[in-house]
């Protein structure tokens, strides 16, 4: 987390960005097919790895998933 974003992931494969001053939904990252196993958040990147063998980096700010390694 920091100032402006908390993100969380869990075992129904999304990772979840929260407002850290309102605590207030802001979106939904959708991607991986297995659930999330590990995830690093810095400034305006996310990367996630998951049990479907695959590392996703996104966009927070859009939700977009740049890459798949």
């Amino acid at each position: 987390f920091d100032e402006k974003y908390i993100v969380s992931a869990s075992g129904d494969r999304t990772i979840k960005v929260w407002d850290t001053a309102t605590c207030e939904f802001v979106r939904t990252l959708l991607g991986h097919k297995r659930g999330i196993a590990c995830l690093q958040y810095r400034d305006k990147i996310v990367v996630s790895g998951s049990s479907d063998n695959t590392i996703r980096i996104w966009d927070i700010e859009c939700g977009a998933c740049l890459r798949i390694l």
